[in-house]
């Protein structure tokens, strides 16, 4: 029961991993192959990769963090250094998001 249980969680995982990964690079695609050719200038790209470029970044730390949850499920807990590095992604990712919001502003 414990080792479906573990492969159920681990295929979850898998697919919350890939989709995260998937649609960074679906926003990615539709920035540079759709909305990028439609922009007037710099400033205009440069407010555009101010909003995507934090969103990207935290769909592919999601991804990883899915991904590398397979290895640990049902198992042990997460490693303390991933741990560790994930609560300063935390912190990194609040101070991203605020430098964002200040290029889309400018």
């Amino acid at each position: 029961m414990v080792d479906q249980r573990r492969k159920s969680l681990r295929r979850r995982y898998l697919s919350l991993g890939l989709g995260e990964l998937a649609a960074a690079a679906v926003f990615a695609a539709v920035a540079v192959g759709v909305v990028m050719p439609r922009l007037e200038g710099p400033k205009d790209s440069a407010a555009l990769w101010s909003a995507l470029a934090p969103l990207l970044v935290i769909l592919v730390q999601a991804g990883v963090y899915w991904l590398l949850a397979r290895g640990w499920v049902e198992q042990a807990p997460m490693p303390a250094r991933l741990a560790a590095l994930y609560r300063v992604f935390r912190v990194l990712d609040v101070l991203l998001l605020a430098i964002a919001l200040l290029g889309v502003v400018i």
